[in-house]
């Protein structure tokens, strides 16, 4: 049994690796500042990539309403994308390009928690339906291809 535990644990490990290989082979370029929905005097600007965005609302619904465990993503510079769903760690890559933006290769932990995990699934089913974003005075919302608001994040300290 700790044999086959051990193995599980060696191929999840590798094909983490793998995939990060994979993702820096595909485009070396960092990732573009994004543009910004408020208006060009707008004093307050919010970077896309390394501010730690805070899960406020999923569709149309607070994520309090969801579940009193925080979420959270963090964009990097280089194209890669952590989190936490609420239970489980997350990540991906990400393309950036203009007001696009696709997140890829999303995989997270399989902890099992106390309570409902509809709030995590919905989020990660967010993510993988993203094509574009509006960023602004420390608002983040990912937007999907009929221009509708998936998720709204606020920038965290």
């Amino acid at each position: 049994m700790h044999r086959m535990l051990y193995c599980l644990a060696c191929s999840v490990v590798f094909i983490f690796l793998l995939a990060g290989c994979v993702s820096n082979q595909i485009n070396e370029q960092p990732a573009e500042q994004p543009r910004s929905f408020d208006s060009m005097e707008n004093k307050v600007k919010t970077s896309f990539t390394g501010t730690h965005w805070l899960l406020d609302e999923l569709g149309s619904r607070a994520w309090s309403e969801v579940t009193d465990r925080p979420a959270y993503l963090l964009f990097n510079p280089d194209r890669t994308m952590e989190g936490f769903s609420g239970c489980n760690k997350i990540s991906g890559t990400f393309l950036l390009r203009d007001e696009m933006l696709q997140i890829e290769r999303v995989v997270q932990t399989r902890m099992a928690c106390p309570g409902s995990m509809e709030g995590e699934y919905r989020l990660i089913s967010a993510l993988d339906k993203v094509r574009s974003y509006r960023i602004g005075d420390n608002v983040l919302e990912l937007i999907d291809p009929n221009d509708q608001v998936l998720a709204r994040f606020l920038a965290g300290p």
